[in-house]
């Protein structure tokens, strides 16, 4: 038999090499068979399973996919395969690994490895020094099939590490059955494995990370505080009345007669949820709704309608009660996604609340799905998840935003907009839970902080602990939602809420997939600090470039070429006005764009048509490389940009409008606009660059641009103007100095030639 392989090699970080092979069978009892174990080879046979392995390396890391099949003439219970590797490295001293709870609200972060007793992870698993050093990883791509265990012990120069692959379902008689692909890596930075891993996971199973980031304020729970319709209507008022910069609305536990009959709402609120709905969107803001869609109490229609759509506990006797306090003291059930019918069901339901206006929907405790049996065997725990998960969301729509909670991580992703990462607990511990899960944010979804721990239970906040929580999410650019009686608020409460949600905004349009990460991720002794991406050498710079997207950065224009599409009727009327005097850019973009009838399918088509221009990547390596600020500055829209980011690979920052699709319409809102400037566009250019001169005095300030509606502000603005089209015909009208181009790659040499004379060529 041929040598084991090397998998990944790194001139620092060591090799790992495949080490064996194992299948174990059903769980009896609650307790898991032993493993059938054989050396590593292509092909096995163990526990009368069949598993067939292919390698495909890359520099630094390899992607290993299994299938196993049941060779037999009768169905088999398969509970899971294992592989075991071996890590190499030139290592001294104390390990420590990375330690990911299998769900969102598992307890997270970096610990000490004991030679002694294997330290276990679920989906991944980084191994290494406490500072930067050798390290490895070993991690699956869930996606539903199975769920991975990681086990990994210390050993003389290195680590062994298994990685398990938990399937819990019956094969039938020939029947072959592909499981997530395994990536292992080894390194000298633990960050860049866990990010490459995660972006490598993301793009295999459709990551939906590029969602515009939701802001919100959530009623909180009934157990906890005594919500109504008519708090929501005073919180919706007060919201109104301070004008504060959140765009969701969310009903918490507590609107539903039972849990399970989620269209009936309860006593408390008479008028209904449609009406409410209703009543949140004329006020300006997105409905949004809590649900657990797996769950349902005794009492619920549901149960009482439907007995046999429930989980059975092992022993097949009963229902399987949800476990936990998540509902205190009320007897609620796990739905069995293994039944069409209950997979229709969730269908149905989560296509009327879009219907009814509830775009954001925050799905709690799913992890329900993965316990007790379901009526059919061959669907396993994890699949169980996804198919549930897959049911809301074909219900739901691409356009919901979907924020999953209490749910196992690895099924989710690809069809959840935003994950919660830490746990509902003291604030120490769920800080270091959200730090240790940052390499995920924007790579796999957007990363939920959650509520502050004590406010979500009705108490109030004392500030200093609220401002504590609000920094965590601040620091981590996560997703920023508040609670609580803001009609009763103090200002330095409603002032926080501003100042986060502000920071948190500066944060993610910085780029996706991200610009923050733990100093030592897997040092378990030092306080986890988070850094960004060389802010301070960027701060300093003498130069900083500004750049249109639409026709410069970019070369089509997005809004425009959809406008002409399915707008056309209205363009020539509304741009006479325009040109009038009678209307403002931005005016003329909410008569032209607002509604415009293009829903995600359109948009996601047209945009993955739409080429950047031939100097782009070179003009941010360029400015990477110098360490000059680049930020794209567009009066079209956020979801655009982020998308184009994940569609190109690339990262820039940016200020742009907001756009929201609703049935199949955009939702439109100006994302910077200044008053006091002429323009009148949604974003504002030239308040964009005078506010940045005011902050960093002495910068050069370059914008590069191409139209004459949204530009010429910015031009005018700024010491060096690149400029083409109808604003280099205007800039020349004027008599106004620029630099003509066709291409950025135009751009660049002027650039160089700028910095030579601002600090001298040996910079």
């Amino acid at each position: 038999m041929p040598a084991a392989p090397v998998l990944a090699t790194h001139a620092s970080g060591g090799r790992i090499a495949p080490r064996r092979l194992g299948v174990r069978g059903a769980t009896q009892g609650g307790a898991p068979a032993a493993a059938a174990e054989v050396a590593w080879s292509r092909e096995v046979c163990a526990a009368g399973f069949a598993l067939e392995i292919a390698i495909e390396t890359f520099e630094g890391h390899a992607c290993i996919d299994a299938v196993v099949a049941n060779p037999g003439d009768a169905p088999r219970a398969l509970g899971a395969v294992v592989l075991g590797f071996e890590w190499s490295a030139p290592v001294s001293g104390a390990l420590c690994f990375l330690r990911n709870g299998w769900q969102s609200d598992a307890d997270n972060g970096p610990q000490a490895l004991d030679a002694a007793e294997p330290g276990e992870s679920h989906q991944v698993c980084a191994v290494g020094v406490a500072g930067r050093g050798p390290c490895a990883l070993i991690g699956a791509y869930e996606c539903g099939r199975s769920f991975a265990r990681v086990f990994a012990r210390g050993v003389r120069g290195g680590a062994s590490i298994d990685l398990e692959l938990w399937v819990d379902a019956l094969l039938a008689p020939g029947e072959r059955r592909a499981l997530e692909t395994i990536e292992v890596a080894v390194g000298d930075d633990a960050n860049a494995l866990l990010e490459g891993f995660a972006a490598r996971w993301g793009r295999a199973a459709g990551a939906r990370a590029w969602r515009p980031l939701p802001t919100g304020w959530r009623s909180g729970h009934a157990r906890f505080r005594d919500v109504s319709q008519d708090s929501v209507r005073r919180a919706l008022e007060a919201l109104v009345a301070a004008e504060l910069p959140i765009e969701v609305v969310q009903l918490d536990d507590g609107y539903q007669r039972a849990v399970g009959d989620w269209l009936t709402s309860a006593a408390s609120f008479p008028r209904g949820l449609e009406r409410l709905a209703a009543e949140i969107r004329a006020a300006g803001f997105v409905p949004g709704l809590w649900t657990a869609p797996l769950c349902a109490e005794a009492e619920s229609d549901l149960y009482r309608d439907q007995p046999e759509w429930f989980l059975r506990d092992t022993d097949g006797s009963r229902s399987l009660r949800v476990p936990g306090d998540r509902f205190g003291s009320r007897l609620v059930f796990a739905l069995d996604t293994g039944r069409e019918a209950v997979t229709r069901h969730l269908e149905a339901l989560y296509r009327t609340l879009v219907g009814w206006g509830f775009f954001h929907l925050n799905l709690d405790a799913l992890a329900v799905a993965a316990h007790g049996d379901s009526s059919d065997p061959r669907v396993g725990p994890a699949e169980r998840v996804r198919r549930g998960l897959a049911a809301v969301r074909r219900g739901a729509g691409d356009e919901a935003f979907l924020l999953a909670s209490g749910c196992p991580l690895g099924p989710a992703v690809g069809l959840v907009d935003g994950m919660r990462i830490a746990p509902d607990s003291a604030l120490p511990c769920a800080r270091t839970s959200a730090l240790a899960r940052l390499w995920m944010h924007r790579r796999l979804w957007l990363n939920d902080p959650g509520p502050p721990p004590d406010g979500a239970r009705g108490a109030a906040l004392p500030h200093q602990a609220a401002r504590a929580w609000a920094a965590v999410i601040a620091e981590t650019g996560g997703i920023a939602f508040a609670s609580g009686d803001l009609a009763a608020g103090v200002p330095a409460q409603r002032a926080l809420l501003r100042e986060t949600v502000a920071e948190v905004r500066a944060l993610d349009t910085r780029g996706l997939p991200g610009v923050v990460r733990v100093a030592r991720p897997l040092d378990p002794e030092a306080p986890p600090q988070v850094v960004q991406d060389e802010p301070a050498r960027l701060a300093t710079s003498p130069l900083a470039v500004f750049c249109d997207f639409d026709g410069t950065f970019s070369v089509q224009d997005v809004g425009s070429s959809l406008a002409v599409r399915y707008a056309a009727e209205r363009r020539p009327a509304q741009w006479a006005r325009y040109q009038r005097g009678e209307i403002t850019p931005w005016e003329y973009n909410l008569e032209i764009l607002e509604g415009l009838p293009v829903g995600t399918d359109v948009l996601d088509a047209f945009l993955a048509s739409v080429e950047l221009d031939p100097g782009a990547r070179a003009l941010l390596a360029w400015c990477a490389a110098q360490q000059v600020p680049f930020r794209i500055l567009s009066d079209g829209f956020d979801w655009n940009l982020n998308r184009l980011q994940s569609l190109h690979r690339v990262r820039f920052a940016y200020t742009a409008n907001r756009l929201r699709v609703e049935h199949g319409r955009w939702r439109i809102r100006a994302g910077a606009p200044d008053p006091t400037c002429g323009c009148g566009t949604g974003t504002c250019k030239g308040g964009i660059l005078r506010a940045y001169r005011a902050e960093r005095p002495g910068t050069h300030l370059v914008h590069i641009g191409n139209g004459r509606v949204s530009d010429t502000c910015g031009a005018l603005a700024a010491d060096t103007v690149f400029a083409k089209d109808s604003l280099a015909e205007l800039l020349e009208d004027r008599g106004t100095p620029f630099v003509r181009f066709a291409t950025l790659h135009d751009v660049i040499p002027h650039l160089a030639a700028i910095v030579a004379r601002l600090v001298g060529p040996d910079r």
